[in-house]
């Protein structure tokens, strides 16, 4: 990228310059370009007075054409909208974003204003500080006027064209004058070059383009060589437009003046009649560009991207890869929407380095890209490749790149873009330790953005890498909040080399897509060390910890100058208690110990002590905290008395007492009991515990101290004594009894069973509450049964924790011939002590039973085919010793699948007798099988019974069984004979059915009888059913003829 420098030196100083204050001056002292960008650096005096007095907003800043009057230059149409500035050092730079409108492409002058409170007190004025940019561009627009325009261009869109070109170039500081070149058969300049800045002529001129003759490119060229060759710019460019071929003649290669000079060409081909073998020739011979346009609808926009093309794309990343062989690596790259135009380009020596794009679109862009599509253009040198894309949508495209075998590269982008970030100049060496003060600026062209992020990445000499968020809040260096400029200080770094810096900035566009810029460069840490000799502590403070009182505490500190030198150190202390040995040390960059003691007394109370020990050097002098914990050690006891309570004769007793030991160290306590004494005539009574316990700190240590009185202990008070021996001294607690006759447990008085059916047994639990803290036995008596009826417990004994309770059940058992009413007995509890007792009451009842019963309980009827009847003989038996009567109270059977009757509805049993139901089952029809299931109910003198009937019911198709012989021959037979056949049926159904046979036919004197109503007939089973024949003794002679229907489920 060219860069444009002008270095004022002190001539500068004796230019013109208004000051409204003699005590004040202000001077520029340097002014770069760098394209759409202009940097201004600026000292004002007195700067001890001002520097902290003047903000951004205190300038006013105009950019005015050098051909303007000096007076018309500070105007408000020259005005610089907004600015970036940074205070470094003694001056300030000023980062400017946007040239006022129509300004840009030629000589410029600056003036520079600072005010205060609406008081001008000093500007600065450079009547032409900036020439033409040295990169600005001429450009010859050559229009094709040939009569075929207007069968190819019919709606004149080559003049909107043209204009939208001229708008653009306008609010361009790279293109600088524009010429107007027309062309048929002959060549004419209707505008010679002219400055951007002042459009008026060259729109005229766009309108005044006609159509008519014929095309002669040769002319055209040379007339826009001629024009562009009378610019002293060495930057010219030509875009030329046209229909159709050369004629009457052939094109003569009038661009080879153009190559010469290395002046591109872009030409553009309107209509399928357009040469668009010449015209690609022309642009790829020059470094052109070719653009087809089929219809004059693309013209428009084609105009405005070979403007964008001519605009200078500015870095927005770059990134240093290491491929491995054979395996893909993908880069992604964030498009906003202020970018116009994007290369993405790939750096490498290899050659075999394949390089595709995914744009933001998802189309997956190779090299072999078709030439049709103008929006993405492949290019390719000998050790780079690059993707252009203009106006590309806003997202994420991403870059894919391969390699047969290990290799380094660098993908880099860059971009039409107003959107900025630029670093405020950093020095090019730092001395070793110095901070390193990064400052940059964001904006979009000059709208600060919201809610940016710029954050700085450091590789430093020794290979670390640090990371540093800038800031924009007024705090941290930059010049003020939300004001584009973000700023941090960053510690210098001790070893001398070259140091890469990368800052990144991404955020939001005001359109809501995602943004990332970055900004390169290398600064080098020299080996001159910027910092004086200074005092270094290996601590900031000392803690030196824990101690018990009457100890000392000790540490180490060291102590050295840094960068060089020597010096004589002296430490002192706040606290008589606290020393440092030695107390006079000699300093150097190598590091001395001195030996810091905290020294405290046996009676020091537990607490945080801290005192100050100060250092004095000519290095400078340092205060450091010293700090320590003071524990002092000692024991302490749960309870100074220890009580037993109220206890009995036999019983044993414990109690438990927590020791604690305060300090730091463990101990080891020794216990020494004295036996209890009590009234003058009663022997003393002892205590057990351990006789040795460890403490540990911290840790509360539970002792179980226990005592056995004897059984034949007398009553009274005793009284003893427990000692707990320690380094630290002795601690003793009193130990107390009293040892009484009175009851040690409690139970309830009384114990209601409520009702207990005759015949049967009842259960309650008892709770037995211990009243003594040890552990007792109680023991159980019950009365001796009663004639009827007993009681039983279980357990027998129980084992009461101490001040505990335990549950016995008492079970109360009644014979079937025991006699209603009341009853009660006692029951006896025994303890150590005096004993308790229970009243059990209870109410004997003779409750009601059943007096019949059906037998059995269950009948299954099993499979039961739909729409034939089924009955079945019921059983149902008297229970007591007296006739009753029975009634049937009901046959309960699912609705829809079958219907009951019970005949009769009532009967009477005798004593202990037996009678018969007949129960009638109806199934109803329906698809498949379905189980069922039934109740029938009867009621004697008490309690009902009730049978249980379960079955199902099947529909079957079509006919389900075969008769073998349908006929049945009995021959001749005699008045008065018998005589028996089989009947044998045969099931053709492959589940299990059910058969039966009509009502018996008679036939005059002939009688017929089946040895069964019915049959289930299984699959492929023959079943034999016997038919008897019965003739009357006076039965008249002759034939008979009966038939006898056998139905089934089919």
């Amino acid at each position: 990228m060219l860069r444009l420098r002008v270095l004022l030196a002190a001539c500068l100083a004796t230019m013109a310059a208004w000051a409204t204050e003699p005590a004040t001056r202000l001077d520029v002292l340097r002014a770069d370009a760098y394209g759409t960008t202009l940097d201004v650096l600026l000292r004002i005096q007195p700067v001890a007075e001002l520097a902290d007095k003047i903000g951004p907003d205190d300038f006013a800043v105009y950019l005015a054409p050098a051909s303007l009057p000096a007076d018309e230059a500070a105007t408000p149409p020259f005005r610089v909208r907004r600015l970036f500035a940074k205070r470094l050092d003694d001056a300030w730079h000023l980062d400017l974003r946007q040239s006022p409108p129509g300004v840009g492409g030629v000589a410029l002058q600056l003036v520079v204003q600072v005010t205060r409170g609406g008081r001008l007190l000093a500007s600065h004025h450079l009547g032409q500080f900036l020439g033409a940019p040295a990169d600005a561009l001429d450009v010859a627009l050559v229009i094709d006027e040939s009569l075929s325009m207007t069968r190819t261009d019919p709606e004149w869109l080559r003049i909107a064209a043209a204009k939208t070109f001229v708008d653009m170039a306008r609010r361009s500081t790279r293109i600088g004058h524009i010429a107007l070149v027309a062309f048929n058969d002959k060549a004419r300049t209707l505008v010679p070059l002219t400055s951007t800045a002042q459009p008026d002529a060259l729109y005229k001129a766009i309108n005044n383009i006609s159509s008519m003759g014929q095309t002669d490119v040769d002319a055209a060229l040379a007339e826009a060589h001629k024009v562009l060759e009378q610019s002293p710019s060495p930057n010219k460019v030509a875009l030329l437009l046209s229909d159709g071929k050369d004629e009457p003649g052939v094109y003569e290669n009038a661009h080879r003046a153009f190559a010469e000079k290395r002046w591109p060409v872009y030409t553009v081909g309107l209509s399928k009649r357009a040469d668009a073998e010449v015209l690609q020739r022309i642009a790829a011979e020059t470094g052109g560009d070719y653009h087809s346009a089929p219809t004059n609808a693309e013209l428009q926009d084609i105009f405005s991207r070979i403007c964008v093309t001519l605009h200078r794309k500015v870095p927005i990343c770059s990134r240093s890869l290491s491929l491995q062989a054979q395996v893909p690596l993908e880069e992604g790259l964030f498009v906003d929407d202020t970018i116009s135009a994007l290369t993405v380009r790939l750096n490498s020596r290899d050659s075999d380095i394949g390089f595709t794009l995914r744009d933001t679109k998802a189309r997956l862009l190779t090299p072999d890209l078709p030439k049709a599509d103008q929006a993405v253009a492949y290019g390719r040198k000998a050790d780079y490749q690059h993707y252009d894309l203009w106006d590309p949508v806003p997202g994420r495209c991403v870059a894919r790149l391969t390699s047969p075998r290990p290799a380094p590269v660098s993908l880099a982008a860059a971009a039409v873009t107003p959107l900025l970030l630029r670093a405020f100049p950093l020095r090019p060496t730092y001395r070793r330790g110095e901070p390193i003060e990064l400052a940059a600026s964001l904006a979009n062209a000059d709208t600060v953005l919201a809610d940016a992020r710029v954050e700085a990445r450091m590789t430093t000499p020794d290979g670390a890498v640090v990371t540093q968020p800038l800031f924009d809040d007024g705090q941290h260096g930059d010049t003020g909040p939300n004001d584009g400029v973000f700023a941090a200080t960053v510690p210098g770094f001790d070893t001398p080399g070259a140091c890469s810096l990368r800052l990144v900035a991404t955020g939001a566009t005001p359109a809501g897509h995602r943004f990332e810029r970055e900004w390169e460069a290398t600064i080098i840490v020299s080996t001159e060390d910027v910092r004086p000799p200074r005092l270094v502590l290996s601590a900031g403070r000392l803690d030196l910890g824990a101690i018990e009182s009457g100890e000392k505490a000790e540490a180490a500190l060291g102590l050295r100058v840094e960068p060089r030198g020597s010096a004589a150190a002296r430490i002192t202390s706040s606290d008589p208690r606290l020393v440092a040995h030695p107390a006079t040390l000699d300093l150097t960059p190598k590091e001395a110990t001195a030996r810091v003691v905290f020294q405290t007394a046996p009676e020091t109370p537990d607490g945080r002590m801290e005192a100050t020990l100060g250092i004095e050097t000519p290095a400078g002098n340092a205060q450091l905290p010293v700090a320590v914990r003071v524990v002092r050690p000692r024991l302490t006891l749960s309870a100074e008395a220890l009580s037993f309570g109220e206890v009995v004769p036999g019983q044993a007793v414990e109690r438990q007492l927590t020791l604690s030991l305060a300090g730091l160290r463990p101990r080891e306590v020794t216990l020494a009991l004295t036996p209890l004494a009590g009234p003058p005539d009663a022997p003393p009574m002892a205590v057990s515990a351990a006789e040795r316990v460890v403490l540990k700190p911290g840790e509360p240590t539970a002792v179980q101290v226990r005592l056995g009185v004897p059984p034949a202990q007398a009553p009274g008070n005793y009284r003893g004594e427990l000692a707990f021996r320690t380094p630290l001294g002795e601690r003793k607690v009193a130990c107390t009894v009293q040892v009484g006759t009175a009851s040690t447990f409690q139970v309830a008085a009384t114990l209601d069973l409520g009702e207990v059916a005759i015949g049967t047994s009842k259960e309650a639990v008892v709770e037995v509450a211990s009243l003594v803290a040890a552990e007792q036995r109680a023991e159980v008596r019950v009365p001796e049964a009663g004639a009827s009826w007993h009681l039983a417990v279980e357990p027998q004994s129980l084992v009461l924790p101490p001040n505990g309770k335990g549950r016995m059940t008492l079970r109360l058992t009644v014979a079937p011939e025991a006699k209603p009413g009341p009853v009660q007995a006692v029951v006896a509890f025994r303890g150590p002590s005096r004993g308790a007792s229970l009243e059990a009451r209870a109410v004997l009842f003779r409750p009601p039973h059943e007096s019949i019963a059906f037998e059995p309980a269950v009948v299954d009827v099993g499979r039961l085919q739909a729409g034939v009847a089924e009955d079945v003989r019921l059983r149902i038996k008297s229970l007591v010793d007296e006739a009753q009567d029975v009634t049937v109270e009901g046959a309960n059977f699912p609705p829809g699948i079958l219907a009951a009757t019970v005949r009769p509805e009532r009967l009477t049993l005798d004593t202990s007798g037996v009678g018969e139901l007949a129960l009638t089952l109806r199934p109803a029809s329906g698809p498949g099988e379905v189980p069922f299931e039934g109740k029938v109910t009867a009621r004697g003198r008490s309690l009902p019974a009730t049978l249980l009937v379960r079955g199902s019911v099947f529909t079957p198709p079509g006919i389900t069984f075969a008769i073998a012989d349908p006929v049945l021959d009995f021959g001749a037979m005699s008045p008065g004979q018998t005589a028996e056949l089989a009947l044998v049926l045969q099931s053709v159904h492959p589940r299990e059915q059910r058969v039966s046979l009509a009502a018996a036919p008679s036939a005059d004197g002939v009688a017929l009888r089946a040895q069964r109503a019915g049959a289930i007939l299984l699959p492929g089973v023959a079943h034999p059913l016997g038919i008897q024949v019965s003739v009357a003794p006076d039965a008249a002679s002759g034939e008979r003829e009966a038939v006898w229907e056998v139905r089934g489920p089919g």
